[in-house]
C-alpha cells in the first residue's frame, strides 16, 4: 500500500504516522513514492484508533461512507441487470438471416422439434439456414407476431431463475441502505417505481398478446371500419383472417406428415433401377439382390420389405428417408442444373479424333518390311 492510498484509505492518518513503519522507496516516472505492508498499516491504524477516539471516528464515518458507496453500486448493478433481462424478454434477440446453427441451437432459437427441424432443408454439414428456420417458426406460430409472443414466452421461462436473482439482489442492497441509515434517494426511488410499472405494462402486454393470431388482427382492425356497411366488412375481416389461419395451420399439417411419413409409391408398382436408388436409398449391389421383372422393373413391394429390413423396420427407414429428402433438398438449392439455352457448348463440333497419329502409315511400312524380309530369307 502506498502512502497516498493508505492517507485516503484511512482519514486522520498522516506521513508522521506512516513514518513510524518500515517501508520501501520505489520511483515511477521520476516520482519517489514509500510503499508500506498492508498488514503493518493496518496495525498503525488500530494502535491509533485506540489512542485518539477523534480518528476513531474518522475510521468509522469513512469505513461507513465506502458501505453506502458499494450498496448502491450493487443496486445499481442489480437495476441494469434486471432492465436487460425485461428487454431481452420484451423484444428476443435472434440470429440474423444468412447464418447457420445447429440442431441443438435451433430447436432453442425457434422454439422447434427434433421432427420440425429435420423437415427443414439442411446446407449440409454447417447446420441450417437462419432464414429457412425463421420462415418455418413464423408459419408454426401464425405469423411474427405470434412467433415473436412465443419467443417471449420462451425467454420468460428460461430467464426467471436469473430475474429472480437479480430482483433478490435488489432487495439485498436496498434493505442493507436501510440499515445503514441511508433511504433510496429521490432519483433511485423514481427510477425503480419506474421500472416497476414497465414490468406491470410488459406483463399485461404479453397476456394480451398471448390471445389467439386472429383475436388479435381482429381487435386491431375492426375499429377502423365505419359507414353504412361497417357490419359487413368486420364479418368479412374476420372471415378472411380465420380463412388464413385455416390455411397456416393445414400448411403446418403438411409439413409435419412430410417429416413423419415421407411420400412412398403405393405397392404393386413397378419402377427402374435409379428410381429404385433414389427412392428407397438402396445401392446397386443390394438392387441385383433383388430379381427384377424383365419388362417393368422393380416391383415396389420387394423394394420396401428390403429397405424396411435394412435399416431396422418402419421406422428406422422412415427416418432414413427424411434424412435423404432433406440432403437432396440441400443440394438441389445449392447445385441448381445449368440451363442448356443459356450455356451454349463452346465446342459443339469436337474432334472425333483429339489425338492423331503423327505417322498414320506406320502400319503398313512394317507390312512392307516384313514381306521384304521374307523374301530375303527365301
Amino acid at each position: 500500500m502506498s502512502e497516498k492510498t493508505a492517507m485516503k484509505t484511512y482519514p486522520g492518518l498522516t506521513e508522521a504516522d506512516l513514518a513510524t513503519l518500515t517501508g520501501q522507496l520505489r520511483f515511477s516516472r521520476g516520482n519517489q513514492y514509500m510503499l508500506y505492508k498492508t498488514s503493518d498499516v493496518e496495525q498503525l491504524v488500530r494502535e491509533k484508533r485506540e489512542r485518539d477516539p477523534a480518528f476513531a471516528e474518522q475510521c468509522i464515518a469513512a469505513e461507513k461512507k465506502r458501505e453506502i458507496k458499494d450498496a448502491r453500486l450493487d443496486l445499481k448493478r442489480a437495476e441494469d441487470k434486471i432492465t436487460e433481462i425485461e428487454r431481452r424478454i420484451e423484444d428476443p434477440p435472434l440470429p440474423e438471416d444468412g447464418q447457420q446453427m445447429s440442431r441443438t441451437q435451433a430447436k432453442r432459437h425457434y422454439c422447434l422439434t427434433d421432427e420440425e427441424v429435420k423437415g427443414i432443408p439442411s446446407a449440409g454439414r454447417h447446420g441450417w439456414e437462419t432464414a429457412d428456420l425463421r420462415r418455418f417458426a413464423e408459419i408454426k406460430f401464425g405469423g411474427h407476431d405470434g412467433f415473436r409472443v412465443r419467443r417471449s414466452e420462451f425467454q420468460t421461462r428460461t430467464s426467471r431463475r436469473e430475474l429472480k436473482e437479480a430482483h433478490e439482489s435488489v432487495e439485498r442492497a436496498t434493505q442493507h441502505l436501510i440499515d445503514l441509515g441511508v433511504g433510496l434517494s429521490k432519483k433511485a426511488a423514481a427510477k425503480r417505481a419506474k421500472r416497476e410499472a414497465a414490468a406491470n405494462a410488459s406483463a399485461n402486454k404479453r397476456r394480451k398478446t398471448s390471445a389467439s393470431y386472429v383475436n388479435q388482427t381482429t381487435t386491431a382492425s375492426t375499429a377502423s371500419f365505419s359507414g353504412p356497411n361497417a357490419e359487413e366488412d368486420k364479418k368479412a375481416y374476420v372471415q378472411n383472417a380465420r380463412l388464413e389461419l385455416k390455411r397456416a395451420e393445414e400448411e403446418i399439417a403438411q409439413i409435419k406428415k412430410r417429416i413423419t411419413e415421407p411420400p412412398l409409391p403405393p405397392d404393386g408398382q413397378h419402377i427402374s433401377k435409379t428410381q429404385a436408388r433414389k427412392i428407397f436409398c438402396l445401392t446397386d449391389e443390394e438392387l441385383n439382390v433383388i430379381t427384377p421383372s424383365a419388362t417393368f422393373g422393380y416391383l415396389t413391394s420387394d423394394l420396401r420389405i428390403y429397405a424396411e429390413i435394412k435399416f431396422g423396420g418402419v421406422d428406422g427407414f422412415r427416418l432414413r428417408r427424411s434424412k435423404y429428402q432433406s440432403r437432396a433438398s440441400a443440394k438441389a438449392g445449392r447445385n441448381p442444373k445449368p440451363n442448356p439455352n443459356l450455356t451454349p457448348d463452346p465446342n459443339p463440333h469436337p474432334d472425333p479424333n483429339p489425338h492423331p497419329d503423327p505417322n498414320p502409315n506406320r502400319s503398313s511400312r512394317r507390312r512392307a518390311q516384313t514381306r521384304s524380309a521374307a523374301r530375303r530369307s527365301s
